[in-house]
């Protein structure tokens, strides 16, 4: 249990941070409020104080309803070298962190992206400060932070967590997630086609059939709640659960409690009553006609961002559960033809030249990363990348195919709308203002003039931007309604909106101002473009089995005016019992405390020492005792401390660990020191000799443990491939001291010192959502083991393994070649154990042995998806098999021996009980051996027991 324990929340933790670093390069400031530690970079002061001026507005506007548990001051870590729009508020060690790069679409957020970062993540911080209650504290007092967040983990859907935080945002802004008809769309569309999806396929999703995921989910049951029983509940809600957190269905019972339902009935009621307020939307709807010309789907399946190329052929960009993100000619007669894959979200076509922006990482500083733009020539099949290293959020290719305009933004989050050349020479910028953000630029149709979004504090606005003359024109007035994508043809705009509460396409006439509704679609409609030969205009369109490509004829005379158009947007976080709380809505950028706050150095190194969890035994060396655990908040430096005691041995051991990962190599040193030994009887008994255990037969001595390694976690990763490499070399130096009589015999030394030195490097292309194993790739691993003559054990250890990665006869099917070889050489004097890097055939139990030489072939596919709920204990997402056969000659230091073996591995993937934030899965292996005999074992995570 302590193994897996350290394997699951100690050492995978690790390995998934070991390179989320900064550059060491970046200095640090700070600004501290009474409740917060704003640290950031230098040269973006004016935005860390702003920042903290608004949290500070909004602790006291939230925290209101949490009269008690307030939240403790908590450091707020901005990171301006990512082009990453996001954020995360955590325990272990307690921080928030935002990366401040702006979506590169409104399809978040139309307020400043601090303010809204600020809103949704501090929303976690007070649901941490509430939750901390009951056998929740308890299990803190215990376990320190990570005592918390697992009982937070174990008690609490992870719907609650993220709907609550964006009905905060959606409450305390103008334009939150949940006030856009867009983040209603795919549940709208499920429902509305009568789809009986049950409560446990929407809360652990599925492999068969499509849901979002639980922002969705969480948003829409929590404003139920809010809109029937108050937002005040939710203080009575957590307290509760929190009060009984270790029984897993204390959620489901405090909402029973406070509301008379279930969740299962709570999410019944939910969408019962949401499913007629939708039905009333559509019913007032005169759809817009139109044909789907991509070909009929099996599966979920979005075509999106169509580009003319010509006689109705369209580029089109296609993913899904069966495909990742791929460009395809859609051609005449609904058939298609596959180009290549990519990475990117957006495309931009013109003249056999194909745009979009790919996103890289630094090779070892994961917290700095890239967006470049790319170009694709679809007659040479040739990629180019034309910057290096940029922040580039958009870019679209101008209609002669000789330029490229794109938002750049730095790292003083300074937007800019540039034009490069086709090599990527910057030829015209225009920057704005760091409280601005431009988004989706397009070129008018003449080439002159650049059309592109803007936000602010006031809201969003379509701006035109004449590139002779650098002045700006307003074509849409600031406002809090969304609208995205903007395309040129001839005289108009076309443009997704959001006006009439169902997102749909409309058109702005550059020449007179007025606005248009171009379509009205049942589910939504987005992305206009037009054909100028066939006058048809070609859309993305929403339907049950996700986007598809539409047209219609482009005509005018048939648009509805503006003014003509029904606004019936759903407000579902309103209602007479939330009322009250919309008051709080203008938090405020500005305050009398503005000239108070002060920008000093933060010194990072002063840190290092951040203790956040602590655990009643040592992980270290798997003994009772205690185990320290610090981590800074910034993830430079990892330590353990460790004690451990086995008072039948008198054993008794301090251990020490640490960590830190700022340089380009890693360093790590470890410690281990005290009285070590071994119960020689097994038996307890009264003679004269036995101590007050009852043994008289205990064997001690003392040992020194120390360890030292560095290593190089670099990763190569860049566009549809995923590639991280390791180097690592190390140290571990062991010295016995103090031996009893009763073993002085059993050692052959009383010193060694191993020396290992190891690479791993994989290549492989990035998993499709169903598929079981990649299906594509090379995996390369290598090591060197030896010791030196400083004792007299003496011996060395190199093995080689790789793996090659191949599609398989179907979709989501993988062929895994395996080949590897291990080689111990011990001299005369003595032999030491070399821990076994390759694994013996499966079936077979595990026995020592000097060489090994292995192949295997494994045949990974999915059978079925059954999506079998039992309720409350077990929900099955998916059953796969493995068909295998290894192949090994090993060597005992006499002879070699053959050993095969072949069978196969059924594999059910599932959630129990109501976790779903960890997928389990578990079956079972049936194995023949090269002597007929046939083993059976159990799997689970995989690993046969």
């Amino acid at each position: 249990m302590k193994r897996i324990f350290f394997y699951v929340f100690i050492v995978i933790p690790a390995l998934l941070n070991a390179q989320s670093q900064n550059p060491p390069s970046l200095k640090w400031k700070q600004v501290n409020t009474e409740h917060f530690r704003v640290i950031f970079p230098t040269g973006i002061d004016d935005y860390a104080k702003e920042t903290a001026i608004l949290l500070d507005s909004f602790y006291v506007a939230d925290t209101k309803i949490f009269i008690d548990n307030r939240p403790k001051k908590i450091d707020i870590l901005l990171y301006n070298q990512s082009v990453v729009s996001n954020a995360y508020a955590a325990l272990a060690p307690r921080r928030m962190v935002w990366y401040l790069t702006p979506p590169y679409s409104p399809y978040l957020t139309l307020s400043p992206w601090n303010k809204v970062l600020g809103i949704h993540e501090f929303r976690h911080v007070t649901q941490y400060a509430k939750m901390n209650d009951g056998f929740t504290l308890l299990a803190s007092k215990v376990f320190g932070q990570y005592g918390q967040a697992m009982m937070n983990g174990w008690a609490f859907p992870n719907w609650f967590f993220e709907g609550d935080a964006v009905f905060n945002e959606t409450k305390y802004t103008n334009s939150g997630r949940g006030r856009m008809p867009s983040f209603s769309l795919p549940l709208r569309t499920i429902y509305l086609n009568d789809q009986k999806i049950s409560y446990e396929k929407a809360f652990f999703r599925s492999y068969r059939t499509y849901y979002p995921n639980h922002y969705y989910l969480g948003y829409h049951m929590v404003t139920y709640i809010n809109r029937h029983y108050g937002e005040d509940i939710w203080n009575k809600i957590i307290y509760r659960t929190s009060l009984y957190s270790y029984w897993p269905y204390s959620f489901e019972r405090s909402v029973k409690k406070y509301t008379g339902f279930n969740v299962r009935k709570t999410y019944k009621k939910t969408f019962a009553e949401l499913d007629s307020i939708w039905n009333q939307q559509l019913a007032a709807i005169d759809t817009t006609p139109a044909l789907i010309v991509n070909k009929r789907k099996r599966t979920w399946t979005n075509y999106f961002d169509p580009q003319f190329i010509s006689d109705d052929t369209l580029l089109v960009l296609k993913s899904g559960f069966d495909e990742n993100t791929a460009l395809y000619y859609l051609l005449p007669n609904k058939k298609e033809k596959k180009i290549r894959e990519i990475n990117g979200e957006n495309i931009s076509y013109a003249k056999n030249m194909v745009v979009w922006t790919r996103y890289s990482e630094n090779i070892r500083y994961a917290e700095q990363s890239f967006s470049d733009i790319v170009i694709f020539n679809l007659k040479t099949k040739k990629l180019k990348q034309i910057t290096k290293n940029g922040k580039f959020l958009t870019a679209e290719i101008s209609h002669n195919a000789d330029k490229i305009v794109a938002v750049r933004y730095s790292t003083n989050l300074i937007p800019e709308i540039v034009i490069l050349d086709m090599n990527g020479e910057e030829i015209f910028s225009y920057k704005g203002k760091m409280s601005e953000y431009f988004m989706m630029p397009t070129w008018t149709t003449d080439d002159k003039n650049i059309i592109f979004l803007h936000s602010d504090a006031n809201g969003e606005s379509l701006l035109m931007l004449n590139i002779d003359d650098n002045t700006l024109k307003t074509l849409i007035p600031a406002q809090w309604v969304k609208f995205d994508k903007p395309f040129c043809y001839s005289h108009y705009v076309f443009f997704n909106y959001d006006y009439s509460g169902i997102t749909n396409i409309y058109a702005l006439d550059l020449n007179n101002s007025q606005i248009f509704q171009v379509t009205s679609r049942l589910f939504g409609a987005i992305q206009a473009i037009v054909d100028k030969d066939s006058q048809n205009i070609y859309f993305t369109d929403y339907n049950l089995k996700a986007l598809d490509i539409a047209k219609m004829p482009y005509n005018p005379d048939a648009w509805i005016p503006l003014d003509e158009v029904e606004q019936n947007t759903v407000d579902y976080f309103k209602s007479p019992k939330t009322e009250t709380t919309l008051k709080n809505i203008d938090v405020k950028f500005a305050s009398d405390q503005d000239s108070n706050l002060q920008v000093s150095d933060y010194k990072p190194i002063k840190h290092l020492f951040n203790v956040h969890s602590w655990l009643p035994f040592n992980i270290i060396t798997e003994a009772a005792g205690l185990t320290i655990i610090s981590d800074d908040v910034m993830n430079t430096t990892s330590i353990m401390l460790g004690l451990g005691t086995l008072p039948q041995a008198n054993i008794f051991t301090f251990d020490a660990n640490i960590s830190y990962k700022k340089y380009f190599p890693v360093f790590t040193l470890g410690f281990t020191y005290g009285q070590k030994g071994v119960i020689l009887d097994s038996l307890k008994d009264d003679s004269p000799n036995a101590n007050i255990f009852g043994y008289d037969s205990i064997a001690n001595w003392s040992e020194t443990n120390l360890y030292f390694s560095t290593s190089l976690p670099l990763d190569f990763s860049k566009g549809i491939y995923y590639r991280p490499m390791n180097l690592s070399i190390s140290a571990t130096y062991a010295k016995l001291a103090h031996i009893s009589d009763l073993v002085i015999n059993s050692f052959t030394t009383n010193q060694t010192l191993k020396l290992s030195a190891n690479f791993s490097f994989l290549n492989r292309k990035f998993m499709n959502f169903r598929d079981v194993a990649p299906r594509w790739g090379q995996y390369i691993n290598a090591g060197y083991s030896f010791i030196p003559e400083i004792s007299n054990i003496q011996g060395n250890m190199w093995f080689v393994q790789g793996e090659l990665y191949l599609p398989g006869l179907l979709k989501h099917h993988s062929i895994i070649l395996y080949a590897g070889m291990q080689n111990n050489t011990p001299n005369t004097d003595g032999y030491y154990p070399f821990y076994a890097n390759i694994s013996l055939p499966r079936g077979l139990d595990p026995t020592p042995y000097i060489n090994i030489t292995k192949f295997s072939v494994d045949y990974e596919f999915p059978l079925f998806y059954p999506d079998l709920n039992i309720p409350y204990l077990l929900y099955i997402k998916r059953l796969r098999a493995d068909l295998f056969y290894d192949y090994a000659i090993v060597n005992d230091g006499i002879i070699n021996t053959l050993k095969k073996t072949y069978g196969i591995d059924l594999v059910f993937d599932f959630n129990i009980l109501r976790l779903n934030y960890i997928s389990f899965n578990a079956g079972f292996r049936i194995t023949a051996i090269d002597n007929n005999k046939i083993v059976v074992q159990g799997l689970f995570l995989d690993i046969p027991f």
